[in-house]
C-alpha cells in the first residue's frame, strides 16, 4: 500500500514542462512588449514617464518605461492578457531584471539601465 501512495503523491506533484514555461515566457515577453511600445510616446519631461512591469500569474516581466498618463490603460490591457497567455498554466516565470529608470527622450519614454534619477520606478 505504501508504494501506491508514493506513486500517487509523485503524480500529484508533477509541474508544468520546461517547454510549456519557455513558451509562456516568450508569449508574455512578446505581448507585454507590444503593449508597452504602444504607450511610450507623448512625454515632455522625465516626470511624464514611469516604469511598469507585466505581472501575470504565469509571467512577471522586467520594468519598462511608459507614459505615466497611460498607466491605468496599460495595466488594464496587461490584465486582459492573463487568460490569453497563462490560461490556467502552473508556470511561474520571472524574468531576471536589472535596475532601470524611465526617461523622456525625444518625446518618447525610454527604459534606461541603472538607478532611477528621473521618472518613477515601480516598487518591484
Amino acid at each position: 500500500m505504501r508504494r501506491v501512495m508514493v506513486v500517487v503523491l509523485l503524480v500529484a506533484c508533477t509541474g508544468p514542462s520546461t517547454e510549456e514555461c519557455l513558451t509562456k515566457q516568450s508569449e508574455g515577453r512578446t505581448f507585454s512588449t507590444g503593449v508597452f511600445a504602444r504607450n511610450q510616446s507623448g512625454c515632455s519631461t522625465n516626470a511624464d514617464c514611469i516604469t511598469v512591469r507585466a505581472m501575470l500569474t504565469c509571467y512577471t516581466g522586467c520594468p519598462t518605461a511608459i507614459s505615466a498618463a497611460r498607466r491605468t490603460a496599460v495595466e488594464g490591457e496587461l490584465a486582459g492578457l492573463e487568460d490569453t497567455i497563462c490560461g490556467g498554466s502552473a508556470c511561474m516565470v520571472n524574468e531576471g531584471c536589472n535596475p532601470v529608470s524611465a526617461a523622456c527622450i525625444a518625446g518618447s519614454c525610454r527604459t534606461l539601465e541603472g538607478a532611477a534619477d528621473g521618472g518613477t520606478p515601480d516598487g518591484g
